[in-house]
Parts: structure tokens; sequence; C-alpha cells
């Protein structure tokens, strides 16, 4: 996934501690002239909004998530880490090896 130009996973390591993503998670959407929506949810129930002013809190908390979190490069090696230490030379149902 990682040479999809569009995937650019990021982890928040646990040193972290306390962060604005623990409450759910918030898709950010924007749709050209439409208004931007952001979806929350928690453990019951999901809520979509268009209000702006929503939109930017929600915008700034992924950016303060995304400058916490591990570089994209350093994060897909940690990601490769963990899989070879997990998994090995194990090979998946394919048959190809996971790591």
């Amino acid at each position: 996934m990682r040479e999809r130009e569009w995937v650019k996973a990021q982890i928040l390591p646990f040193e972290v501690g306390a962060h604005g993503g623990q409450t759910g998670s918030f898709p950010l959407l924007r749709f050209g002239d439409d208004p931007d929506p952001v979806c929350t949810e928690d453990f019951i129930q999901g809520h979509v909004t268009v209000d702006s002013a929503a939109f930017r809190r929600a915008s700034l908390r992924y950016a303060h998530l995304r400058a916490a979190a591990l570089p994209v490069e350093d994060s897909s090696a940690l990601i490769i880490r963990v899989m070879e230490e997990h998994h090995g030379d194990e090979p998946e149902p394919g048959g190809s090896a996971l790591a």
C-alpha cells in the first residue's frame, strides 16, 4: 500500500499520551463548491455536519494529530518491522510472504 500515492499512513505512538483522536474518528470531506462536511462518531452513533466552525475545529485537531505522529516513512518502516517480528516469512493466504 505504501507505493500508492493516495495512501499516507502515520502512526501515533503511545508515548504521545492523551490526544484529540481518542474520542473517535472524524472524517473530513471535501466536495468542490459544496459545504465541507465533518463526520463524528462515538460508540453509539455517528453525526454529520456541514457547520464551517466544526469543520475548522476538526481540521485543527487533525493537523495536531499529524504533527504528533511519526512521519510517513518512519511509520511505514515501523509497520514493516512489526509485521516481520510477528509474522516473519509466514505466507499469507494467497501464498506470498506477509512482510
